[in-house]
């Protein structure tokens, strides 16, 4: 059943894991198709639902075409998850990382205004280590037309990087943040 607090919110399905040529449908529409086994994926949903009542939500999968690799089942084997985000959000696994060795890190993100109005906004931008310590920050300000998305990037500096490698598999952690919209990755400084 969907929550009355959710009036105003996007909302999508987040697949983790679905082997394979997966289609979707929500209260008997087809929204979409995903056709790798091991890719996650993620569905808008919000225009589909009916608040206030139970919705349904359908997956076919299809494992006929040989895969030959990992998996030669069917079904749904990773988890499902439901988000909820604001009008204005980050697009879906758009986040791009890049780093060099002397720290320099340059980092954008897709954010998408799902409101009538022009979206004028404030993107912060932060680099944790792998202790939660800061090690970098930024902000920028984005003006985003109505129903429409816009690349927002930034430069940062992380001062004697600890670089990632095999036997030292150390992480930093991006978080960017607009309203109450956040996004976060996970990423290593290396050759």
């Amino acid at each position: 059943m969907t929550k009355p607090e959710w009036k105003g919110k996007r909302i999508f399905i987040e697949f983790e894991g679905v082997f394979r040529d997966a289609i979707v449908w929500v209260n008997g529409v087809y929204l979409d198709r995903h056709n790798s086994g091991y890719t996650s994926f993620a569905i808008e949903i919000t225009d589909h639902l009916v608040f206030g009542e139970d919705n349904s939500i359908a997956v076919r999968v299809d494992s006929e075409q040989a895969e030959g690799w990992w998996y030669e089942g069917a079904g749904i084997y990773r988890n499902v998850n439901l988000l909820i985000g604001e009008p204005i959000y980050f697009k879906y696994h758009q986040t791009v990382i890049k780093a060099d060795l002397s720290g320099y890190v340059e980092a954008s993100a897709i954010l998408v205004n799902d409101t009538e109005g022009v979206a004028q906004k404030t993107v912060a931008w932060c680099i944790e280590d792998a202790n939660g310590r800061k090690v970098a920050h930024a902000e920028n300000t984005v003006s985003i037309s109505p129903y429409s998305e816009k690349t927002t990037a930034v430069t940062m500096q992380v001062d004697a990087p600890n670089l990632w490698s095999v036997n030292n598999p150390y992480l930093y952690t991006l978080k960017i943040q607009v309203g109450r919209e956040q996004t976060s990755e996970r990423f290593g400084i290396r050759t």
